[in-house]
């Protein structure tokens, strides 16, 4: 039964992450920190991981199509990387409810 809610979800964030050109986050860490019961730190980095394979296969398909302007989405890759990596360190601080007070504070 997990299997297939992990399938659900994912076919779900997949969709989503495509035709909004958003990660997936947002509905993939709250799911496995209160659902699943997942660490905050370990949702987030399995976050990261799905996103980037997600981003992978999109972004094939819309070059594919050739609907990339690449320019833009590596100046703004490069400007990301810091912010990603602070992020990475400033989510080792996050337990609990101070988890949840700031991803409703971010998402909300």
């Amino acid at each position: 039964m997990e299997l297939i809610l992990f399938l659900i979800v994912g076919i779900f964030v997949g969709i989503l992450g495509s035709l909004l050109g958003i990660g997936g986050g947002v509905v993939i860490v709250p799911l496995l920190v209160f659902y699943w019961g997942y660490e905050p730190q370990v949702a987030i980095g399995t976050s990261v991981l799905v996103v980037l394979l997600n981003s992978i296969s999109g972004t094939l398909g819309y070059m594919r199509q050739k609907q990339v302007c690449v320019d833009a989405a590596i100046k703004f890759a490069l400007a990301t990387v810091p912010g990603a990596f602070l992020g990475s360190f400033a989510a080792e601080f996050l337990q609990g409810r101070l988890f949840f007070g700031v991803f409703c504070l971010i998402f909300v």
